[in-house]
């Protein structure tokens, strides 16, 4: 079903190589949240390494994101992940907005994605800025609705701020809104279904459900006793079918080690709300250009369509004294495929 459902997101053989997406990644959370093992840094104390970190980022993308436009390729879907990029102030936002924007043509962009996952970090100003940047899709990120569980776990809001995050999105006017559950925290059943149908009373045109995985570097996972033992096999398939009753389809999975009951990450959303982003990465048949810390990029092999990727640094010194070579891998594979393929067309 997920296969059928996104076949009409691939691009033909005509614009496989003249339509791309970018990812861009702001590295940087309000706290680390014990079930993470993401490259991402606490915020306030890392607070000096914030400017110094978009200065890189900048200069990775101006100079990749001017080389895509003399080829006249097109940037199609955009994706600002992290972490959590609402941590950004207004000021520093700007900055990254400003220049996609200069290298982008706002009708060409189809999905505009920006993850303000953690509810505190959201306001108007910031929510009525990314719509003036064409910004069309945001990730509100509860986890769970249940406010002893949001604080045992390192989250720093409780469930009102998602509710008042959610209500500033509708004024602002988001066209789709994504929301995640994680399905094996320290919830007890009744709390996960409960979170569940707290979700779905919002109606946000996208909801995940992440199966947690237990990463060795979590300090979740580094303490079996906070694992609640319940049947997550069976929560998990009741999960699909309350989705699929209340008109949420899936449309993209993808499957970790060592997750909850061997199960997978679903992505499900109401008809025509799929996300394309979503689609591109986990199926690889767009090429896809990433762009800051611990960022990968999916360049696609014009002849047969195999993949090299070309994975960022994790740490951040280490981003920044390499970000030459980086920028140098890149642009050799756009010159490449702008030499070989100036109408976009394969030679096979």
């Amino acid at each position: 079903d997920v296969a059928l459902r996104q076949r009409v997101y691939f691009n033909n053989k005509d614009n496989m190589y003249k339509k791309v997406s970018i990812y861009v990644a702001i590295p940087f959370c309000p706290t680390i949240c014990q079930y993470c093992t993401f490259g991402s840094y606490h915020h306030s104390r890392y607070l000096d390494k914030v400017d110094p970190y978009l200065i890189s980022l900048k200069k990775e993308l101006e100079e990749v994101l001017r080389l895509l436009r003399e080829c006249n390729i097109i940037i199609d879907t955009v994706y600002i992940g992290g972490g959590t990029p609402s941590v950004l102030t207004v000021i520093q936002l700007r900055q990254i907005l400003d220049l996609i924007g200069m290298y982008t043509n706002k009708s060409d962009i189809l999905e505009y994605t920006f993850e303000a996952g953690r509810p505190e970090t959201i306001d108007q100003e910031k929510l009525a800025m990314l719509k003036e940047y064409g910004v069309n899709r945001i990730s509100i990120n509860p986890q769970i609705m249940d406010d002893h569980v949001l604080k045992s776990i390192g989250r720093n809001h409780g469930v009102q701020d998602i509710y008042d995050a959610v209500k500033l999105s509708k004024i602002e006017g988001v066209s789709t809104l994504n929301m995640d559950l994680i399905l094996g925290i320290e919830e007890s059943e009744e709390q996960y279904f409960t979170s569940l149908k707290k979700v779905m009373a919002i109606e946000p045109e996208n909801i995940t459900i992440h199966s947690l995985a237990y990463k060795r570097k979590s300090s979740l996972s580094m303490d079996p006793s906070k694992l609640a033992a319940v049947d997550r096999k069976e929560m998990f398939d009741k999960t699909i079918a309350i989705l699929l009753e209340n008109d949420y389809v899936p449309y993209y999975l993808y499957k970790q080690k060592l997750t909850v009951a061997g199960q997978e990450n679903i992505g499900f959303a109401k008809k025509d709300y799929f996300s394309r982003y979503n689609i591109q990465m986990i199926e690889e048949r767009q090429i896809i250009f990433g762009f800051g810390l611990g960022a990968s990029s999916k360049l696609l092999n014009p002849e047969d369509l195999t993949l090299e990727n070309v994975f960022n640094s994790k740490d951040l010194i280490h981003y920044k004294e390499t970000i030459t070579e980086t920028i140098i891998k890149k642009k050799k594979y756009i010159e490449k495929i702008c030499r070989e393929y100036p109408d976009g067309d394969q030679k096979t």
